[in-house]
């Protein structure tokens, strides 16, 4: 999933407005609840960027820093953990879709050639 995804996804999920308890202006900008900085992108690479660590905020919410949205570096691993099993089984899952069809494939040949 794009950045660009995970925006549209957001902004739509909180109906295009500021996640700020107080605001009820439009949301035009993505928080990051754990920091985007060079250490964090190398400890939480699927968490980073996921709809689990990112919040929209209009623009003075966002620049005042007047929003209590952070979380702890214990939550954002429990989230990179959970983000990485899932991405694994989805990709196990791929395999072995691609395995049956390949075994369908061959027994499919198999049938033909006997003929």
């Amino acid at each position: 999933m794009t950045l660009s995804e995970v925006r549209e996804m957001i902004m739509n999920g909180q109906h295009g407005y500021c996640m700020q308890h107080d605001c009820l202006e439009k949301a035009t900008e993505l928080h990051h609840r754990i920091p985007n900085t060079a250490v964090t992108r190398k400890l939480y690479p699927k968490f980073l960027n996921s709809p689990f660590n990112l919040v929209g905020l209009d623009k003075e919410c966002h620049v005042n820093k007047k929003h209590e949205f952070e979380i702890s570096n214990d939550l954002a691993m429990a989230y990179e953990a959970w983000l990485a099993d899932f991405a694994m089984i989805w990709y196990n899952k791929g395999k072995e879709e691609l395995n049956d069809n390949k075994n369908i494939s061959l027994q499919k040949l198999r049938k033909e050639s006997q003929v």
